[in-house]
């Protein structure tokens, strides 16, 4: 026959509620710190992000055709960081009306120096940039932007400016284009 087994119990040994409290501990810690990796990737510093400050729309009205529409410019102000590598071909446009629903998905912009705006029924909106260095692909101060033939569905509408997919402008159009 054999001995029964007996096992040594010792009491000596991390609490419970010590040890429910260091996991929540390193739980906690581990997360800031995955946090912290997550965020420093992520985020590019202000002072190396593109900005673009923009005037206030001007909004004109025109009859094309019997059909009466509407264009806004609005000139480029300033731009912050390396303006060298901001080029027209790399900026896009994005516009949401007044109640927040996507009236245009992101769209590349013409260049204005044509000047062949849709007279065709139906008039589309179309957006162009107007560069004032001819020949210069580089967004400037002294450009500008131009939206044409809107309708009074356009009022109140915002323009947010794309570059490598971030927000560097946005301008709101007025909410009363008569």
């Amino acid at each position: 026959m054999h001995a029964p087994v007996r096992f040594h119990q010792d009491a000596s040994g991390v609490s419970s509620i010590i040890g429910e409290l260091l996991m929540v501990a390193i739980t906690i810690v581990l997360a800031v710190v995955v946090l912290i990796i997550v965020s420093g990737i992520s985020n590019v510093p202000d002072e190396q992000k593109v900005t673009a400050k923009l005037s206030t729309p001007r909004v004109q009205q025109y009859d094309r055709n019997g059909t009466i529409v509407w264009d806004a410019t609005c000139d480029i102000l300033t731009l912050t960081l390396d303006n060298q590598k901001v080029t027209w071909s790399t900026v896009k446009v994005f516009m949401k009306s007044m109640n927040g629903s996507v009236m245009h998905t992101v769209t590349e912009l013409s260049d204005d120096s044509t000047s062949t705006y849709d007279d065709e029924s139906p008039i589309e909106t179309e957006f162009w940039y107007v560069d004032v260095t001819i020949g210069d692909p580089k967004m400037t101060p002294g450009d500008s932007i131009k939206i044409t033939g809107m309708d009074i569905s356009y009022e109140g509408a915002t323009l947010e400016i794309l570059f490598e997919n971030d927000i560097i402008g946005r301008i709101t159009l007025p909410t009363n284009f008569t």
